[in-house]
């Protein structure tokens, strides 16, 4: 009925699970270093993105403070605080004209679509409302006062 005495197979000594000397677990564990490592810059990065941006902009803030005063230091021999203040207010004198001037532009260009929408349906002309046939009006006639600036001067 048996079939003999039991085998019993040689003992093999094997890294275990927690057993970091083994090369193979060694390499796997580098591995798995870097792309942890990834992760949690890629996390840093998407976390930090703000202030980072923040950061960068108040450094090139300053170089441009710091690069204006050295310029205008070149030309007028007066003191670095004068010439930062001096800095400042050109700045944002230009960037307040830059405003400015943008915004009396589109002001003008409103305006001159007004007209332009109020001259049209003052003709009949609808093309400035929603057109229930789906037509496409005529434009408006050619003695209009009411020409661009490049069909005015032909």
């Amino acid at each position: 009925m048996g079939s003999g005495p039991p085998t019993i197979e040689p003992h093999v000594e094997r890294p275990g699970p927690a057993e970091f000397r083994d090369p193979m677990v060694v390499r796997e564990l580098k591995r798995a270093a870097v792309w942890f490592g990834l992760a949690l810059l890629i996390i840093g990065v998407i976390v930090l993105a703000q202030p980072l941006l923040l950061i960068v902009g108040g450094m090139i803030f300053a170089v441009f403070l710091d690069g204006g005063a050295r310029l205008i230091g070149r030309f007028l021999p007066i003191g670095r605080g004068f010439r930062l203040l001096l800095t400042l207010i050109i700045g944002f004198g230009f960037i307040g004209w830059v405003f400015w001037y943008a915004g009396t532009t589109i002001a003008a260009q409103f305006e001159a679509l007004r007209i332009v929408v109020t001259a049209t349906n003052a003709a009949g002309n609808t093309s400035a409302t929603s057109d229930p046939t789906g037509e496409v009006a005529a434009a408006p006639p050619s003695g209009s006062a009411y020409r661009c600036r490049r069909c005015r001067d032909r």
